[in-house]
């Protein structure tokens, strides 16, 4: 079985380098259209279902991927991003000096990670081994899901890139990282 993390396409809240987290900040222009060429480049792979964060950026996403086949999204709010707390709205680069001691009221990476396998396992279990899952989700749940699984020094995580993992009944391998539509069509995956 393949699942495949997809992040939302862009916000302006990504532009202007703030911690989004679970405030429910919506798709800019580029974003959507992020999706549609997305959603041009997959029409050709069929998933045997299509889940998504019930944030407004990943969930429009989804329903962009979803529309050329025909599948209902399917919302989970444990796809979720990572909870920032207090910290959500103020730029990245704000951080260190407003909250010196860690945002005492975001989520642990033990918290998020749970929470994300949770929904990965519960929902592989409805599939049979072959299938293709999406879940449409954000870039700090992927980067924990990879980081999970082994992976070190990541790059930033894509707006609309791809990251493949497969397996099932809790074990999980990564196929591929962070990549962009282009090489979905061509089949060129990068090694993890």
């Amino acid at each position: 079985m393949e699942i495949w993390l997809i992040r939302h396409g862009e916000t302006d809240w990504n532009i202007h380098q703030r911690v989004q987290g679970w405030a429910d900040i919506p798709l800019n222009e580029n974003g959507l259209k992020q999706a549609e060429k997305l959603a041009d480049y997959l029409k050709s792979i069929s998933p045997k279902a299509i889940y998504s964060s019930d944030l407004q950026r990943a969930k429009r996403t989804a329903e962009i991927l979803a529309e050329p086949h025909g599948l209902p999204v399917q919302v989970d709010e444990r796809l979720r991003e990572r909870c920032k707390g207090s910290a959500e709205g103020i730029p990245f680069d704000e951080i260190p000096n407003r909250f010196p001691q860690g945002v005492p009221d975001e989520e642990t990476d033990q918290q998020l990670q749970e929470r994300l396998f949770q929904a990965i396992d519960a929902i592989a279990k409805q599939f049979p081994d072959e299938s293709i899952i999406w879940f449409v989700t954000h870039g700090g749940a992927i980067r924990m899901v990879l980081e999970s699984l082994g992976a070190k020094d990541l790059p930033y995580i894509l707006n609309t890139s791809i990251s493949r993992i497969s397996g099932s009944n809790g074990n999980w391998n990564i196929l591929n990282m962070n990549t962009t539509a282009e090489y979905v069509l061509n089949e060129e995956f990068p090694n993890p």
